[in-house]
């Protein structure tokens, strides 16, 4: 009996050992499993907060070239011009309408020959969510085959509208002469 006695406690521990022995197992494998998730998920937060950075300064970037060649492709339409150019009509694709009923830039009717031309400008976007720009713009100006140049210090505000700017506003805060200092 004794034997049976035996037989039947190992039948039974034997199990109750291995069952728990392969319990503890599994519990220490889940929680190394566990653990890692964790930090894959921290590095997975991480890395879609750096994608979201990246992506909206991918954005910003494409914003900044449009507002700049906006700002210069406007400066050109408005300072290249003559006597007979309609300069309403040279800036019509950039601008908002607003702008062009506040701006009367229309030809004027005159016996002078005078010519306008665009030299260069720098570009500096001091708001690009509100859409302000600051622009030094060179330009020649003839008269009577007399040429001066001049730099222009402007504002630009800019609206978007869709995928597009529009200049909405333009301020000439200065004008200088051609070596840089104040008329």
């Amino acid at each position: 009996m004794r034997n049976k006695s035996i037989i039947l406690v190992l039948v039974v521990i034997i199990p109750i050992a291995y069952l728990g022995y392969n319990l503890n197992r599994i519990t220490n494998k889940y929680k190394v499993l566990a653990s890692e998730n964790s930090k894959n998920i921290a590095t997975i937060e991480k890395l879609n907060k750096e994608n979201r950075e990246l992506l909206s300064n991918i954005s910003d970037n494409e914003d900044i070239d449009k507002v700049k060649s906006v700002s210069e492709t406007f400066l050109k339409a408005i300072f290249q011009y003559d006597e007979k150019t309609n300069r309403s009509d040279s800036i019509k694709e950039y601008v908002t309408n607003d702008f062009l009923s506040k701006n009367n830039l229309q030809t004027t009717d005159t016996k002078v020959k005078y010519k306008s031309t665009y030299d260069k400008s720098e570009i500096y976007i001091t708001d690009l969510k509100e859409g302000k720009v600051l622009v030094r713009v060179w330009n020649s100006f003839t008269i009577n085959n007399v040429k001066t140049t001049t730099q222009t210090i402007l504002t630009l505000n800019l609206n978007k509208e869709g995928n597009n700017y529009l200049i909405n506003n333009m301020e000439i805060q200065g004008v200088l002469n051609g070596k840089g200092y104040l008329n």
